[in-house]
């Protein structure tokens, strides 16, 4: 379904594309404020096609807000605590009020997905499994992030 995500300036919402069109929702175009890809060492259950995906042990990862795209490291609080986002310098990265996509991605799929710049040139492959709330879209296609700028 090749989705990506394409950022609006005007709104400062990133939208959600899949299917070569728009991927609409119950109120429309899918937009949120930011994307998050969050890197995840991931396997699977013992001889099952169950994925055992770790989102406890915190790692690399990218955050996409306000059109700009900051390098981050993850790291959760525990079990049940929240994940937090934090830049180079070690300052948590703080979130657009909305809504967020976390697009959690295994390691070994760092090179399925493409992150474009204002100037639309290709900076750094990525990958993409896609969380929406608590449902986990598996799939081994492109994300694109599109219109952003890389810092």
């Amino acid at each position: 379904n090749n989705p990506w995500f394409e950022y609006n300036e005007s709104d400062g919402k990133y939208y959600r594309f899949q299917y070569g069109g728009k991927h609409n929702g119950d109120s429309g175009q899918i937009a949120v404020r930011n994307v998050i890809f969050q890197y995840v060492e991931w396997g699977h259950y013992a001889s099952t096609d169950y994925l055992n995906i770790n989102v406890h042990k915190g790692g690399a990862g990218y955050v996409f807000t306000g059109g700009k795209c900051v390098p981050v490291f993850w790291k959760k609080d525990g079990d049940f605590g929240p994940t937090r986002y934090y830049d180079s310098e070690g300052k948590e990265v703080m979130l657009n009020k909305g809504k967020t996509w976390i697009c959690i991605v295994g390691a070994d799929r760092f090179d399925k997905a493409e992150i474009y710049g204002s100037n639309r040139q290709k900076k750094k492959k990525e990958s993409n499994f896609v969380v929406q709330g608590s449902i986990l879209a598996v799939a081994s296609i492109v994300v694109r992030i599109i219109g952003i700028a890389y810092r």
